[in-house]
């Protein structure tokens, strides 16, 4: 079933939310840049005014019934080149409910019509199942590969690359 969200600028009231998903060890595994947020470098962003042109990076706030489920960040935002880099987190007791799918094609919308960009990549550990199948599943192909690009537990994982490209 498909679920309906919004997408809108974070604000203060997402403070607590952020610093959570932010700062949540489970989910420093889903990327491949490791960093954790003081509370105040979270204030700071959610009240400086975004800009993606200035910034080269946006970021929504996935909201489901007036509350936050998740965020979706515009990263490395390139007009020359017309591509932007997509990373995209849903709360883990949100996950697997059509949220992440249905950003994205929302993000999709947004990108074409307002940015006319040409397209949009996302970088994937290649443990990350669930994330390799939505964006598969959103149109994304995978195209590259970093070999043993991400230390774990267990050894290095590598850092698969997946292109969506407008038509």
């Amino acid at each position: 079933m498909s679920k309906i969200i919004q997408l809108r600028d974070p604000e203060d009231t997402d403070v607590p939310f952020l610093l959570n998903i932010e700062n949540d060890l489970n989910n420093q595994f889903f990327s491949s840049r490791l960093r954790f947020y003081s509370e105040n470098e979270v204030k700071y962003f959610v009240q400086k005014k975004q800009n993606l042109l200035m910034d080269l990076q946006y970021r929504y706030m996935i909201i489901h019934e007036f509350k936050p489920v998740g965020c979706i960040d515009l990263i490395d935002f390139d007009l020359v080149n017309s591509r932007v880099e997509l990373g995209i987190l849903i709360e883990e007791k949100h996950r697997k409910n059509g949220f992440g799918y249905n950003t994205i094609e929302e993000i999709k919308r947004i990108i074409h019509k307002e940015h006319s960009l040409q397209q949009i990549y996302a970088e994937v550990l290649s443990d990350n199942l669930p994330s390799i199948h939505l964006f598969e599943k959103s149109g994304f192909q995978e195209c590259g590969c970093k070999k043993k690009w991400i230390r774990k537990e267990n050894g290095f994982v590598d850092l698969n690359l997946y292109q969506f490209f407008f038509k």
